[in-house]
């Protein structure tokens, strides 16, 4: 027996030696093809995860992990071992360089199909782009829009969408927490604390608002700076760099003079980089497109809002330079806005009208009547034919809000002029302040509906819009009130009996002397009195006593208060607008 196994012994050894030798190829393919249905396995228990284009392998089932057993350095193996190893693991970082790119195609797919989706959506919305450029149209500022969370921004776009508005108007530029009573998030400027180091956090916050607009096929209006941030309502890194504010300055400093920023040639260069890095801004959101191709979404952009405001001006050409250099960076249809001034006149400045650069001369005003505003826009049109003319920024407070939001939105539409409404906001500020929202009169008023006025809103005491066409009284004479039964009746106090209708003209019903507007000009003369009513942009006053004129409350002691935007806040005892932030 034990000779037998002798002999079957040798006889297999024989054979064994004799054997051909493992196939080098024939091994790597099946080491490779159960590798392949290894990681089939895995992926089929475990969905990958994708990161910034890097894959994140998932782990095998049972929480088994099998690594490969890699030669120690000097280790002796066999050359075809070393090459199938080797081999393999080309393989495998192939297989994976596969799955990454793969990974990528396909975010890529679902970008382009969500820009697409966007388009389709935008494109068929846009009553702006129905109208086309030079069309009427209607927009109002929200300035601090992207800040606000979800819920809140979402509701004041579909106020805004719902009310028939096509343009929304937002600054580049930095706002804090909760502004005027919102939910706002803090938010940086684009450049928080040095020139030139750029945070984009703001940006990609407009990103999302751009969508969010896109989807309401409405458009962006957007301020790529703010004057007022120079030192003034706020202090931005220019205005530290500048020493336009003492060292170590922030928040509101109310320092008007500016001059450095708008004539230092290195600021200039550095701001001229602070828009190109905006414009350039890739929105992931939107197909990786940047902000100047995004002419479905970016109705225009202004280098700065009211450059030069509230100060000489210290450069006659800065905004038409900077218009100049905006039209170098953008690669669409987007449009130039000049950003405004503070008035009228000073909107319709030489600056802006005669700039080539500039495609939209913006007004801003707080301070005339509607007729008298909306009739120096219609003759600046008929001057500038080339030029967009629009309303840019309007507002109105005060206890007759709703009724001179109303005026103004009648002689705009009367002229065909597009405006701008300061602004829609969550909430609004009723009569305190410019701030609309839509549970106020002004809201229905804004929107061209009916509105009623409670006599509890309105009041003798006018927090002052300038724009104000009623006259209210001064401590001396009776206070005139909104009539309970009639909102557009005006009625003394009880002390005495004339009550003033509001109609084509003022009529007394207890004497003959009718109000009615001179042919020359907006005075108010009666038919049988020798006092003249006449318009100032500040109060109405009278050839002889008694003086008219807008206070903010009933009570003689408080001073005289004139808005120019924003919210007012009287200086001492002259009748000064302040904004305040």
């Amino acid at each position: 027996m034990h000779a037998l196994f002798l002999v079957l012994a040798s006889i297999l050894s024989a054979r064994l030696v004799h054997s051909a030798a493992p196939n080098p190829h024939q091994l790597f393919a099946l080491q490779s093809a159960a590798a392949l249905a290894d990681a089939a396995a895995t992926a089929n228990s475990t969905a990958y995860a994708i990161a910034h284009e890097e894959e994140v392998l998932p782990r095998p089932r049972g929480g088994m992990y099998k690594r490969h057993r890699r030669p120690r350095m000097g280790g002796l193996k066999h050359g075809h071992h070393r090459d199938v190893e080797a081999r393999t693991a080309r393989q495998e970082g192939e297989l994976l360089h596969q799955r990454s790119l793969e990974a990528g195609l396909e975010r890529e797919r679902i970008r382009r199909t969500t820009a697409s989706d966007l388009d389709k959506r935008g494109n068929a919305a846009s009553d702006l782009d129905k109208r086309g450029n030079g069309g009427v149209w209607t927009g109002v500022s929200s300035y601090y829009l992207f800040a606000l969370y979800d819920s809140d921004r979402y509701a004041v776009l579909d106020a805004i969408k719902s009310g028939g508005f096509s343009v929304v108007r937002i600054f580049i530029a930095g706002v804090g927490a909760n502004n005027k009573g919102s939910n706002s998030r803090a938010v940086n400027d684009v450049e928080p604390n040095e020139v030139g180091v750029y945070d984009d956090t703001i940006l990609g916050l407009v990103d999302q608002l751009m969508v969010d607009c896109k989807e309401r096929g409405l458009k962006l209006l957007i301020a790529l700076s703010d004057r007022y941030a120079l030192g003034f309502w706020s202090t931005d890194c220019y205005a530290t760099h500048l020493n336009i504010v003492q060292p170590g300055s922030f928040g509101a400093q109310k320092v008007a003079d500016a001059s450095k920023f708008y004539t230092d040639e290195w600021t200039i260069s550095m701001f001229e980089k602070r828009l190109a890095h905006i414009m350039k801004h890739s929105n992931a959101l939107m197909g990786g497109r940047t902000w100047a191709e995004l002419e479905s979404v970016i109705f225009a952009v202004e280098p700065q809002n009211e450059p030069q405001g509230h100060m000489l001006m210290a450069s006659s050409t800065w905004a038409c330079d900077r218009a100049a250099y905006l039209k170098s960076l953008i690669k669409s249809n987007i449009l130039v806005s000049s950003g405004g001034g503070i008035t009228t006149t000073d909107s319709l400045g030489s600056w802006a009208v005669n700039c080539d650069s500039i495609d939209i001369v913006s007004v801003h005003d707080y301070g005339t009547s509607a007729g008298v505003t909306a009739s120096a826009l219609a003759s600046a049109r008929s001057n500038h034919p080339d030029k967009q003319i629009i309303m840019g920024e309007w507002g109105v407070a005060g206890a007759n809000k709703a009724q001179i939001v109303a005026a103004f939105v009648a002689a705009f539409r009367d002229q065909g002029l597009s405006w701008m409404y300061w602004e829609v906001v969550r909430p609004g500020k009723a009569a305190s302040d410019f701030e609309v929202w839509t549970d106020e009169p002004a809201w229905q008023a804004l929107i061209g509906q009916p509105y009623t006025v409670s006599p509890a809103s309105s009041t003798s005491s006018w927090a002052a819009s300038s724009k104000a066409a009623s006259p209210t009284s001064s401590s001396s004479s009776p206070a005139w009130s909104s009539s309970a039964a009639v909102t557009t009746t005006w009625s003394p106090s009880p002390t005495t009996t004339a009550a003033w209708s509001k109609t084509s003209t003022w009529t007394s019903s207890s004497s003959p002397a009718a109000w009615t507007p001179s042919s020359s000009s907006v005075a108010w003369t009666p038919s049988s009195s020798a006092a003249t009513w006449t318009t100032s942009t500040r109060a109405w006053t009278s050839s002889s006593a008694p003086a008219w004129s807008p206070a903010p409350s009933s009570s003689s002691s408080s001073p005289a208060c004139v808005f120019d935007r924003l919210e007012c806040s009287p200086l001492a005892s002259s009748a000064t607008r302040q904004r305040t932030v």
